[in-house]
């Protein structure tokens, strides 16, 4: 008897395998429970070195190039030279604030001529590789009209958008009028998924949509990031960055004034006046220099790195204490690290601005979570509160199959489980 031919479906992301960008994590997260059944495609942007195409871990990988300045500044980024990737940082800022300007009459769109040449290219390996289904991801959102622009060509391709991160409930730019961005962007967002067969968005921005996209909103599905798996990673020796016998406490993620300040959490941690504590962050952003300036005054070990593999972020999740997250003045945007957090059972410090940030609802129901309001609580009884949780709870750590249990819509087989409904 013949072998049934796998369907295939192409992911449309920024790169592959993923490197620091939570969203491809994400969705490789997704990738590899798809593969299992599906053939899986992915089309990324091309990175200095990139080959046109490659397989990954049976994972077929098509790059294309958005122009040799931007593969600088993704590998710069990338890397572990703090001067490189101050430097790509810097550039990346720059080429943004000029793109912006440039394009204010046509806003929500920053790259129109990317877009188009990223449609086409999209609609090739369609129609070369017979594809029966699209996963776009956002961001970046260019996937998105590149996705929506093959739907129209191609009618029976099942066309997924899939918003890992808020869009038009997201950040709006300081430099025009909120009332003209947000009219502006949620129209285009509706604009981009009028032809779906279904739109995955993130359950913390479900309140929003109910309010301003109730005629699309029967084609939502509404889950959180994908980033709860058990990982089968075995602590043989500390992480370089880890110190043994010592409280390490972990940050992994962007660190971008003025959405993430880590001022507060270390002035917090540092009052504790524990010597016997090491605070790490690991992630790009334009806050080292807070970090460096505070490294002398700090009672304890403070580190940075800009940027490691994720596969080095697991094993430093998995040797750490403590696991930190900081939260955002943008009460839509759910941090995803929670649940990748949570993925390794381990005492959770978090940070917030606002009643409603879409973190604590999440956080509330995980037993080994400690959240502290800086706008409200002192900084003198913040710290005794979270210096009691963190030596009551030290060295525990919750079953994985409970909290998969209570966070099932963050897993990759929910999201799964979506996609295989249209493909049946």
């Amino acid at each position: 008897m013949k072998k049934r031919e796998k369907k295939k479906i192409l992911v449309v992301m920024d790169s592959y395998p993923p490197t620091s960008s939570p969203n491809d994590i994400c969705m490789d997260n997704v990738i590899q429970e798809l593969k299992i059944n599906y053939t899986v495609f992915c089309l990324v942007k091309k990175k200095m070195g990139d080959k046109k195409y490659k397989e990954v871990d049976g994972v077929n990988v098509i790059s294309y190039s958005k122009g040799p300045i931007d593969s600088f500044i993704s590998w710069g980024l990338e890397h572990q030279n703090k001067l490189l990737s101050k430097t790509a940082s810097t550039a990346k800022f720059l080429l943004t604030r000029v793109n912006q300007l440039f394009t204010i009459p046509i806003y929500p769109i920053f790259w129109p001529f990317y877009q188009i040449r990223l449609a086409y290219k999209l609609l090739k390996e369609c129609r070369k590789n017979n594809i029966h289904a699209v996963i776009a991801v956002c961001f970046p959102p260019e996937s998105l009209f590149a996705g929506r622009f093959v739907k129209n060509k191609i009618r029976d391709l099942v066309y997924i958008p899939y918003f890992i991160d808020a869009y038009s409930c997201g950040t709006y730019p300081k430099y025009i009028s909120y009332k003209f961005a947000f009219s502006r962007k949620l129209g285009y967002e509706k604009w981009l998924t009028d032809n779906a067969d279904e739109v995955i968005m993130m359950e913390s921005s479900q309140s929003f949509h109910q309010k301003f996209s109730l005629q699309q909103i029967e084609r939502y599905t509404f889950l959180n990031p994908p980033f709860l798996k058990e990982h089968d990673v075995e602590v043989v020796d500390f992480h370089p960055l880890l110190e043994e016998g010592k409280i390490n406490i972990v940050y992994t993620g962007y660190l971008y004034l003025p959405d993430r300040d880590p001022s507060y959490i270390i002035d917090l941690i540092s009052s504790w006046n524990r010597k016997d504590v090491v605070l790490i962050f690991v992630g790009g952003g334009n806050c080292s220099d807070i970090i460096e300036s505070k490294k002398t005054t700090f009672n304890g070990t403070l580190k940075h790195s800009n940027f490691l593999p994720h596969d080095e972020i697991l094993t430093l999740l998995a040797g750490a204490n403590v696991l930190l997250n900081l939260g955002v003045s943008n009460s839509n945007a759910i941090s995803g690290k929670i649940f990748e957090y949570m993925s390794f059972g381990k005492p959770i410090l978090t940070t917030y601005f606002k009643d409603d940030d879409a973190s604590l609802m999440y956080l509330d129901k995980y037993p080994l979570s400690f959240t502290i309001n800086q706008t409200q609580l002192s900084l003198e009884e913040a710290s005794v509160e979270s210096l009691v949780f963190v030596e009551k709870h030290l060295g525990e750590q919750a079953k994985f199959g409970k909290i998969e249990k209570i966070f099932y819509n963050s897993t990759p087989e929910a999201v799964v489980r979506r996609i295989r409904e249209h493909l049946l």
